[in-house]
């Protein structure tokens, strides 16, 4: 019986030891879980941290290839056109011909953006500095040589029912384009260094534009507004009727029937008028001047 007793307790040692060794282990397992949980949440902190550092660090940079801005420059005579782009926004353009003053462009936050300059006469410094925005810059330091060039007259003179462009240029003048309210350029080719050109007169308001290219290549452009008085004479069988209009202002009109001239001073932006007819042949001669000194001819004859 004691020794039944005595194993009985032997085994409850045993249990409780076996209890206590488990429990020790769920200890031990559940704090290394913490552990690794809290050294995760740490890790994740720093990573985000230096996310945001690495933001901060990187604010108001704008991401680049590095490369420099680029400048092409092409020579006309004595004009430049300068060229610059880059892979990312422009800051400025500066510039400046020998020791003279700067003269600054900005981007305007464009990757491209041109430049025309006229190169002073004699030999001539042009030095160039491109900036991104970044800060980063290319710098460009060149010689040109800048001759004398002579700008054309050009001046308008009217023969009867035509105008004459009357051009006179120090360079020799290649050719001669004109066209009315922006129509195909008509060409007259001169090789001089003055031409006259004639064109027909066209009745009421229009734009004449004229360009004039010299033997180097140089065009010169010039735009003269035109006004003609818009006139007609017609008839009803028993007279001629006569109406003309100019918005610039009609100054006189002169008038020849049947060979009886007379010259009428008007002063307003329209005039008209009627003339009995006679048996026979009629015929009437009419000319109209506007306050520019232009004027239009009407010619009629008819028989009643």
């Amino acid at each position: 019986m004691n020794q039944i007793l005595s194993v009985e307790m032997e085994n409850n040692k045993t249990r409780k030891k076996t209890k206590k060794a488990n429990i020790k282990s769920v200890v031990i397992l559940f704090s290394a879980i913490l552990l690794i949980f809290g050294m995760s949440i740490i890790s994740v902190g720093v990573f985000l941290q230096g996310q945001k550092d690495d933001g901060k660090a990187n604010q108001g940079v704008t991401a680049s290839t590095g490369e420099k801005p680029t400048v092409e420059i092409i020579q006309d005579v004595n004009k430049l056109n300068i060229t610059v782009s880059s892979d990312i926004e422009i800051a400025n353009v500066i510039y400046k011909w020998n020791n003279e003053e700067e003269t600054q462009v900005n981007g305007n936050n464009e990757k491209s953006m041109e430049l025309n300059i006229t190169i002073p006469v004699g030999t001539n410094v042009l030095s160039i500095i491109a900036k991104d925005v970044n800060g980063i810059e290319t710098s460009i330091e060149r010689e040109y040589e800048g001759v004398e060039v002579y700008e054309p007259t050009i001046s308008l003179r009217q023969e009867d029912n035509a105008l004459k462009v009357v051009c006179e240029s120090e360079t020799n003048i290649e050719n001669i384009s004109y066209s009315f309210d922006n129509q195909e350029m008509q060409t007259q080719e001169v090789n001089d260094t003055t031409a006259e050109i004639e064109i027909e007169k066209i009745e009421g308001a229009h734009d004449l534009a004229i360009t004039v290219t010299n033997e180097n290549g140089e065009k010169y452009e010039d735009k003269k507004p035109i006004y003609v008085p818009i006139a007609t004479v017609t008839t009803d069988g028993n007279n001629f009727i006569i109406n003309a209009e100019d918005t610039r202002g009609i100054k006189s009109v002169d008038i020849n029937f049947n060979d009886n001239e007379q010259s009428i001073d008007v002063g307003d932006t329209t005039y008209t008028n009627t003339i009995p007819l006679r048996n026979g042949e009629n015929k009437i001669i009419l000319v109209v001047y506007n306050e520019d000194g232009l004027s239009v001819t009407k010619r009629i004859r008819f028989e009643r």
